[in-house]
């Protein structure tokens, strides 16, 4: 077999498996998010199922997966303007070295400080009360 074909298989091999491990991690975050659904409706005095229901049988709808490389001249981007999450969640798999996510409160930026092996979890506008502003600064990787 000649090495052109051998190297596009072995590509396609890896297309596969990477398809794969995302399909797999979707599957476990929306697990996940099921979960939280069911924790803040107990925290929220409701039934456990009520956010759940409310938001229907396909909760993850929507999987993002982003990853912003580190710029070398992070004051020459934008990162993304001040916004709020629209959706229910939103759950963020921050680079543990990079702090690039900020929330506004009491009218200050304040940045959300990586955790090892951790999730951020963003409670969305459709379940917050008060809306809670949030910016994406460069270098900054970020999921869902």
């Amino acid at each position: 077999m000649p090495d052109e074909q051998l190297e596009e298989m072995r590509q396609e091999v890896r297309e596969l498996a990477r398809k794969k491990v995302i399909e797999e991690y979707s599957k476990q975050v929306v697990k996940f998010c099921g979960h939280l659904m069911k924790i803040l409706s107990k925290e929220l005095g409701l039934k456990e199922d009520v956010l759940q229901n409310a938001f229907g049988e396909d909760i993850g709808a929507c999987l993002r997966v982003t990853f912003y490389p580190k710029c070398p001249q992070p004051d020459l981007t934008l990162g993304l303007s001040p916004h709020t999450d629209p959706g229910g969640l939103t759950i963020l798999l921050p680079d543990q070295h990079v702090a690039g996510l900020q929330v506004r409160h009491n009218g200050q930026w304040i940045t959300v400080k990586p955790a090892s092996h951790a999730f951020i979890v963003n409670i969305g506008d459709q379940i917050q009360f008060g809306l809670l502003f949030a910016r994406i600064l460069p270098n900054w990787v970020v999921g869902f």
